[in-house]
């Protein structure tokens, strides 16, 4: 649909506990340069109850990451862009 069509957003269901869009989502729209809008980035809050309670970690906090909300956005940002 991407190739044949070329809109000009594609809105993914894309976060770090759902990356499927990686595998032939997100190749298509670099391709076609077509934006994505990643929708429900934060995996419904999964990723927030899963670190719930729990410190920063060392290796989040070398990727300039202040809080493990900002981790997840640096992460959602670096793999979306084309």
């Amino acid at each position: 649909m991407l190739k044949r069509e070329t809109p000009d957003f594609l809105p993914i269901d894309y976060s770090l506990d759902n990356r499927e869009a990686e595998k032939r989502l997100l190749p298509v729209a670099a391709e076609t340069r077509t934006a994505v809008l990643t929708a429900l980035p934060c995996g419904r809050g999964r990723l927030f109850t899963a670190v719930r309670g729990k410190s920063l970690a060392d290796w989040a906090a070398q990727f300039g990451a202040q809080s493990w909300a900002q981790f997840f956005l640096k992460f959602l940002l670096s793999a979306t862009r084309g």
